[in-house]
Order: structure tokens, then sequence, then C-alpha cells
């Protein structure tokens, strides 16, 4: 029962004399379709038993936060 209270209270009595960071969060809004995230990248894929160097194509919506992500061998 110690250990779980020590366990519950540390982080509170650490804030409170301010040598542990206080938790915070910013909240983002998107507007539907206003914004998205784009990432390029190299994948190294097993193609027919030998390895091919392709391309990475990574779509983020912000507003819904669905993807899509696409492989090019060319």
């Amino acid at each position: 029962m110690v250990r779980r209270y020590v366990f519950d209270r540390k982080p509170e009595i650490l804030a409170a004399s301010g040598k542990a960071p206080v938790e915070a969060f910013v909240p983002q809004t998107h507007q539907p379709g206003q914004q998205a995230e784009v990432d390029f990248g190299d994948v190294t894929i097993r193609l027919a038993g030998e390895l091919v160097t392709c391309f990475l194509f990574s779509l983020r919506m912000s507003y819904s936060g669905k993807a899509v992500h696409r492989v090019f061998a060319s």
C-alpha cells in the first residue's frame, strides 16, 4: 500500500516543489481539407526474391488523421 501511495503521490510532490515539469497540452484545430502533411522516402523491399529500393509517398490529412501511403518501384 505504501509503494502504491508513493507512486501516485510522487509526481504531485515534485510538481508542487517545482522540480518536475508540469504536463501541458496545446490543442490544435484544423479546418477540413485545409492542411496535410506530406513525406517522401526510400524503402527497401524484397520483390521476387531480390532486394529492390522503392520510393514511398505518405500523405496525412491534419483534420481527420487519415493517411495514404504509396510505394513506387521505378
